[in-house]
C-alpha cells in the first residue's frame, strides 16, 4: 500500500499498532533487512519524511506567509505540507518531536512506515511556525535510510561541513583540507568525531531555531558548545600554549591568537590548524545560543553569550551586533552605543547595524529626558515640602506673639475673687493629699497582710511535705522488714 507523491488514501485502522494508546499509532509499510541491528540511544538516524494534516484547518487561525500554498487547500486535497529528505535525529537527544522520536527509536535502515499522533505529541499548542497550526494532528510518511552508530563518522557529512565553514570564512582563515580524509579520520578519530557531534548539534539547533521552539534551540547549542569545551580541555597543548591558533585561556576559555598568521608561521603544523574548523563551529554555537536567548527576552544570557565570543574574537560582527541588542534591552545605552560603533567601523554598510544605532540614539534620549523630568519631579516635591514647612514655622510664631492678656488692669473685687479662688484650691489639694495617704496607708496594709499569708502557706506546705516523706520511709522500712 504505497503512497502517492501528491495525494494519499487513509489506511485501515485494522493495521495500526498502538505505541501509546490511541494517541500514537504506527503502521508498517515496508520491512528493512531484519539482520541489521536497530537503532539504540545515541544512533543517529536519516530518515525521509512526509507530512500530512489530520484535522481540518481553519484558514483565518494561520499565519500563512504569502508564498506558501494555503494550509485548508492542502489538506482538502491530502497534499502533503512538507517533504524532507535525509533529515537526521540522534536518538535520545530530543532532535526529533516525541511522536517520531519513539518511531524511530527501534527502527531498521530500509524501513518504511505511516506514523499518527495526537498533536500533544507532535508540536502541540503553540503548532511549528507558519506550516503546522496549534492543535493539529498530524500524520507522517517516513522511510529510514541510514544509521551512524555512535563512534562512527559519516565522511560525506563531515566533508559537507568544512566546505560550509570554509565558504563563511573565506579569506579571513586558512583551513588545510586533508588529502585523504579516510586516513586522517582513521589517525585523529577524536577530533573528527568531536566535530562531528558538534556539528549535529547546531544542525539540531538550527531546525528548531527554524521551528520558532527557541528552548530547544537553545538546550542543542548548549550541548554542542560543552562537546567542543570537553574536546579543547582534554588536549594539553592547549592549556599552555602561546603560539597556537586555538588555546584555553588562564580563565579556562578557549581564545584565538590575533597574532597568529597560518601562512607565516611554520612552528604550527597542519595537524593543529584543523582543530579550527571545531572552534569556528563552537563560536558559531555560542553566535546562535545569544539568538535564542534574544528571542526568549533574556537579554542578560545573551549578553554573557556574546561576551565569550567577543572575548575569542573581538571582530566577530554577528556578536558585536547581538551584544549591542542585548545592552539596549537592559538599558546600558553606553556597552550598547560603543558595540554598534564597533561594528559600524568594521562594517560601514551594515543597515540592520544602522537601524539599531538609531535604536539605541532614540532610546538613549528618551531615557535622558525621562531623568530629567524625573529629577525637576523630585526637586519640586523637595522644594514644595521645604516651602510649607517654613510657613506652618512663621505662623506659629506669629500666633504667639499676637496672643496674650487683653486686659492688664484688674478691679479690687476681681483680686479679691482670686485670691478666695487660690485659697479654696490650696485647701482641695490639701484634702486631696490626705485622702491619698490615706489610701497609700491602706494599700501598705494590705501588702503586707498578703506577704505574711504567703509566707504561713508556704510554712504549712513545707510541714506537710516533710509529714509526707517520714510516712513514706515508714511505710518503705515495714514493707522491707515484712519480706
Amino acid at each position: 500500500e504505497m503512497l502517492d507523491s501528491e495525494s494519499k488514501q487513509p489506511a485501515t485502522s485494522n493495521d495500526w499498532e498502538e505505541v501509546m494508546n490511541r494517541d500514537i499509532l504506527l503502521k508498517r509499510i515496508e520491512f528493512g533487512d531484519q539482520l541489521l541491528p536497530s537503532a539504540s540511544m545515541g544512533t543517529i538516524v536519516t530518515c525521509d519524511i512526509i507530512g500530512y494534516f489530520l484535522d481540518e484547518v481553519e484558514p483565518v487561525q494561520l499565519n500563512v506567509e504569502p508564498n506558501t500554498t494555503d494550509l485548508a487547500a492542502k489538506k482538502a486535497n491530502n497534499v502533503p505540507f512538507e517533504r524532507v529528505e535525509n533529515e537526521r535525529f540522534k536518538v535520545g537527544e530530543g532532535d526529533a518531536f516525541p511522536a517520531l522520536e519513539l518511531a524511530i527509536r527501534h527502527s531498521r535502515v530500509g524501513d518504511r512506515f505511516l506514523l499518527r499522533c495526537n498533536h500533544r505529541f507532535a508540536f502541540g499548542y503553540n503548532g511549528r511556525d507558519s506550516t503546522i497550526p496549534p492543535n493539529m494532528d498530524l500524520e507522517y510518511d517516513v522511510t529510514i535510510v541510514s544509521h551512524l552508530r555512535e563512534n562512527e563518522i559519516d565522511l560525506n557529512f563531515v566533508r559537507a561541513q568544512i566546505d560550509a565553514l570554509l565558504r563563511l570564512n573565506s579569506g579571513k582563515f586558512n583551513i588545510p583540507l586533508p588529502e585523504n580524509l579516510d586516513d586522517e579520520i582513521n589517525t585523529n578519530h577524536d577530533r573528527w568525531s568531536a566535530f562531528e557531534d558538534l556539528s549535529f548539534r547546531k544542525e539540531a539547533g538550527n531546525r528548531w531555531f527554524k521551528y520558532k521552539d527557541f528552548q530547544r534551540a537553545a538546550r542543542a547549542y548548549s550541548k554542542g558548545t560543552k562537546i567542543a569545551d570537553d574536546y579543547f580541555k582534554s588536549i594539553d597543548k592547549y592549556q599552555n600554549s602561546k603560539s597556537e591558533l586555538v588555546k584555553m585561556g588562564e580563565d579556562g576559555q578557549m581564545q584565538i591568537n590575533p597574532h597568529y598568521n597560518v601562512e607565516q608561521d611554520q612552528t604550527t603544523s597542519k595537524d593543529d590548524d584543523r582543530d579550527l574548523v571545531i572552534f569556528l563551529t563552537y563560536v558559531a554555537c555560542l553566535n546562535n545560543l545569544a539568538a535564542c536567548y534574544l528571542e526568549m527576552n533574556e537579554s542578560l544570557k545573551a549578553r554573557d553569550m556574546c561576551i565569550k565570543v567577543l572575548e575569542i574574537d573581538p571582530y566577530n560582527l554577528k556578536a558585536l551586533f547581538r551584544a549591542a541588542k542585548s545592552s539596549l534591552a537592559l538599558h546600558n545605552y553606553e556597552e550598547s552605543e560603543v558595540c554598534i560603533q564597533q561594528l559600524l567601523q568594521l562594517d560601514p554598510d551594515n543597515k540592520a547595524a544602522k537601524i539599531e544605532a538609531m535604536k539605541i540614539k532614540k532610546a538613549k534620549k528618551e531615557y535622558n529626558h525621562r531623568s530629567k523630568e524625573i529629577s525637576k519631579s523630585i526637586a519640586n516635591k523637595l522644594f514644595a515640602s521645604s516651602t510649607l514647612k517654613n510657613s506652618n514655622n512663621s505662623n506659629h510664631d506669629r500666633k504667639s506673639v499676637t496672643e496674650g492678656p487683653e486686659n492688664v488692669t484688674k478691679t479690687e473685687e476681681e483680686v479679691q475673687q482670686d485670691k478666695k479662688s487660690l485659697k479654696s484650691s490650696q485647701e482641695s489639694k490639701q484634702t486631696d493629699e490626705k485622702e491619698s495617704k490615706g489610701q497609700v496607708d491602706v494599700m501598705n496594709s494590705i501588702e503586707i497582710a498578703t506577704n505574711t499569708g504567703r509566707k504561713t502557706s508556704f510554712v504549712f506546705l513545707l510541714a506537710t511535705s516533710l509529714v509526707v516523706l517520714v510516712l513514706s520511709l515508714v511505710i518503705a522500712v515495714f514493707i522491707a522488714y515484712q519480706k
